[in-house]
């Protein structure tokens, strides 16, 4: 079981990400440029975003504690920066089994433990393995989109989302605030599925994280579906 959030402290190697955050050969600085054109001294103007989001990156390693394995990558708030980042993000499709993205709002830590997070739960979509491919990068960049967004009905009870990539299966969720809001956490789960293009045959199910960590097995225990 993961230690307290309030606990972690940001660290790790993100090379595995491969950002590419190297400036090509022979680039320069705009700003020491004399024959720069003017334009290019004034301020890009970006759209800001009504929240502001924080990627994380979690790779499994057994010899460390589980805070320890997760990394705080970058924060953003524009929507610019964020096509920025995701742009040089290694597509899920392709990362090893045992590798985590998730993004959440600034100041939350995507654990249930977060207080932000220990009363609430997850909408969770599972996805075999044979599909990791473009589909998952599509399902990945729709959860974001969605988060970024910015729901004006759900978007207060939205926390952030999480991509897991495992031997067996991945799982993509969406973590809320509050579980006792149902009407709300309803509503985003419906939008939630639309949004990542789940078969509406297809049940997703909505588990409180209080009960993932009381139970012993791994049986989950879902109180909504959609």
């Amino acid at each position: 079981m993961s230690p307290k959030a309030r606990d972690h402290k940001p660290n790790g190697d993100v090379q595995e990400i491969n950002c590419k955050n190297k400036s090509p050969k022979g680039s320069t600085n705009p700003s020491n440029n004399s024959e720069a054109p003017a334009v290019l001294e004034k301020k890009i103007l970006k759209h800001p975003l009504r929240d502001s989001w924080t990627l994380w990156y979690f790779k499994f390693n057994k010899s460390k504690d589980w805070s320890d394995n997760l990394v705080e990558v970058f924060t953003f708030n524009t929507i610019e920066d964020f096509w920025g980042l995701y742009t040089y993000l290694q597509p899920v499709s392709t990362l090893s089994p045992g590798i985590d993205y998730s993004l959440f709002k600034t100041g939350i830590t995507p654990m249930w433990e977060d207080a932000e997070n220990r009363e609430g739960g997850r909408w969770l979509i599972k996805s075999e393995r044979q599909h990791r491919n473009s589909a998952l990068d599509r399902m990945w960049l729709e959860l974001l989109l969605y988060l970024i967004g910015g729901d004006e009905r759900t978007a207060d009870e939205v926390n952030g989302g999480y991509i897991n990539v495992r031997q067996k299966f991945n799982k993509v969720s969406l973590w809320m605030r509050n579980r006792e809001k149902k009407a709300i956490v309803m509503e985003a789960g419906a939008t939630f599925k639309e949004c990542i293009g789940v078969d509406r045959r297809i049940k997703v199910e909505f588990e409180f994280h209080e009960d993932s960590s009381n139970r012993s097995s791994s049986s989950a225990v879902y109180r909504y579906v959609v």
